[in-house]
């Protein structure tokens, strides 16, 4: 069976959305009070947290990825293909 997102710390916790508010907040020099007022009024606050996941989520790959790097092909006169 499948681990659950949940298990994997894949979920976005009350935390990660203030955090969130508070980078957005720094960015637009604005109060973190006025970006999460802004995302609730404008009814985004599920992508804003679906974001977060994704960011986790990739996140979590890249910390994990077994990556092995090989080189290309050559072609029948000893360069890249």
């Amino acid at each position: 069976m499948t681990p659950s997102p949940r298990r994997k710390g894949l979920e976005c916790a009350d935390e990660d959305l203030e955090a969130r508010y508070a980078e957005i907040a720094g960015r637009y020099n604005r109060s973190v009070a006025e970006i999460a007022a802004e995302y609730q009024k404008d009814d985004h606050v599920e992508d804003l947290k679906f974001s977060i996941r994704q960011d986790k989520a990739l996140d979590f790959l890249f910390e994990h990825a077994n990556v092995t790097w090989v080189d290309p092909p050559k072609d029948d006169d000893g360069g890249e293909e």
